[in-house]
């Protein structure tokens, strides 16, 4: 065979691997799987089993949440990947959701905060369940020390104070991971879960510089390189609808290139009046349309050939977020998805440096 002939070949599996990576994955949030447990953050298990029946028979390939990740850092995934994710780790979740989730043989996560386990809370999983959970293969992730509302200052503390309470819940938490699931810690990547979703631009930079991917609550599609905020769709209560987890499935990144959206946390007096996005050229802008938490739609309009303005409402206290998306050409349920997030206090009592 000539080289000319050897020269194609490798052209083509070259191509070949190209085409299958994928620039985006989606991550799926769940917190308990049981009946008996608060709606706002619960599934059915029967619902939860039709989850995994629909994400096999939709040919979803599960991965490891830091496998995800780092593949795309790395330039793409798989095409149709997925990761399925716990937080607070709830006996629900060793009991009704791993037993169905090894069955299959997929990988999964589950966030933790120390303190609650050594307490033995209700509803709590043991250090032997989550040992057990390790040793089949989950990932067991930082969820902070307390799962305390991390941008709040406690009563009179100093910025200072409050940045070295941070340093701690990180690291402390982190230090006891590890040493009661020491497998955790054989090469793991560092994987860290905002309490309640909560962060600011300290945290981030925080955690940046401590070598972990910082995951949210914000819904979306995680794209490739991912983002300082990693977006995950929370399914539960009555967003854990099967057209939900559809619509979660084929999801992409809305390619928004800058966010300019005020200070992230304020008083509803401080708080922006406008989010202004700039998208990738060639974006078709008309198509994209903007809702607050509770699905109103916001006004939209287009300033330029990739930008556009979204009139924000009055916010009441509470953490409030748009979500902006847009449909995939002719897919049906399928959307560009972008979501932004501010939290909006009575009174300045939350951490809000060099946001």
């Amino acid at each position: 065979m000539t080289l000319k002939y050897w020269l194609a070949i490798l052209c083509l599996l070259a191509f070949s691997k190209l085409a299958l990576a994928a620039d985006h994955g989606v991550i799926l949030l769940y917190h308990h799987v049981d009946t008996d447990t608060p709606i706002s953050t619960s599934i059915s298990p029967a619902d939860f089993k039709t989850h995994l029946q629909l994400i096999d028979e939709r040919g979803y390939q599960v991965k490891p949440l830091s496998q995800l990740l780092t593949e795309l850092d790395s330039g793409g995934t798989a095409d149709k990947a997925v990761a399925i994710t716990f937080d607070d780790a709830y006996i629900s979740v060793y009991q009704t959701a791993f037993p169905l989730l090894k069955k299959r043989g997929w990988p999964f996560t589950v966030f933790v905060n120390a303190q609650s386990v050594d307490e033995q809370q209700t509803l709590q999983m043991s250090w032997n369940q989550l040992r057990e959970l390790a040793d089949y293969g989950a990932e067991i992730g930082n969820h902070g020390l307390s799962h305390a509302h991390l941008v709040r200052y406690l009563q009179n503390e100093t910025h200072s104070e409050w940045l070295a309470r941070m340093d701690h819940e990180v690291i402390e938490n982190e230090r006891r991971l590890n040493r009661e699931i020491p497998q955790r810690s054989k090469g793991e990547k560092r994987l860290f879960a905002y309490p309640f979703g909560e962060y600011n631009p300290e945290l981030l930079s925080l955690l940046k510089q401590k070598g972990y991917y910082s995951i949210a609550q914000q819904s979306g599609a995680v794209a490739s390189p991912t983002q300082d905020v990693i977006p995950r769709f929370s399914l539960a209560g009555n967003w854990a609808r099967r057209e939900r987890l559809n619509t979660a499935l084929q999801s992409q990144p809305l390619p928004v290139i800058r966010a300019d959206a005020g200070a992230m946390i304020a008083t509803p007096e401080q708080a922006a009046s406008v989010l202004t996005l700039t998208i990738a050229p060639d974006f078709n802008l008309a198509s994209i349309g903007c809702y607050n938490a509770s699905g109103a739609k916001l006004a939209v309009n287009i300033l330029g050939k990739n930008q556009i303005e979204i009139t924000l409402p009055h916010w009441t206290p509470g953490r409030q977020k748009v979500n902006c998306t847009a449909p995939v050409g002719d897919e049906p349920g399928a959307y560009y998805w972008y979501s932004q997030l501010w939290i909006i206090e009575e009174k300045k009592h939350v951490a809000n440096r060099g946001s």
